[in-house]
């Protein structure tokens, strides 16, 4: 991730969006989603705001400040080495629909998804309330 917007010389500002803002590896399919969040809010910021100085820049920044460091930051743990946590929710989704189902859906929603993957604690959370969802291990839950 690059900054949100940088002043120019002519003191107007330039606000960074898509891959000049944001570049992710197509591995997730977070890319397009990204860039169209990106528009998305700043479509908006543009109809409410008055001018496009500083504060239309930050407010910009900070609509999009969960979707797209998650997108980024979720791209990047897929196309390491995997960690320990994500080997074990991929056998959870293996066995359990619901996980997988939600796993799925949280394309969507990039912020949801690096919630869920940012560590081994919240990964090992994320199963254990789907385990206890379904009364079961996890492994044995069939959504």
């Amino acid at each position: 991730m690059r900054q949100d917007y940088a002043k120019l010389p002519n003191g107007k500002f330039a606000l960074a969006i898509g891959d000049v803002h944001t570049v992710v590896d197509p591995v997730v399919g977070q890319g397009a989603n990204s860039a169209s969040h990106s528009a998305w809010v700043t479509g908006q910021a543009i109809l409410e705001h008055y001018g496009f100085d500083e504060l239309f820049c930050q407010d910009v920044a900070a609509r999009r400040a969960d979707v797209l460091p998650g997108a980024a930051n979720w791209t990047n743990l897929m196309i390491g080495p995997p960690p320990e946590h994500l080997l074990r929710l991929f056998g959870a989704m293996h066995a359990d629909k619901a996980i997988a189902d939600e796993f799925t859906n949280n394309f969507d929603y990039p912020d949801r998804q690096w919630r869920i993957l940012a560590t081994t604690e919240r990964t090992n959370e994320f199963l254990a309330r789907h385990a206890k969802a379904c009364g079961r291990e996890p492994s044995t839950c069939t959504g």
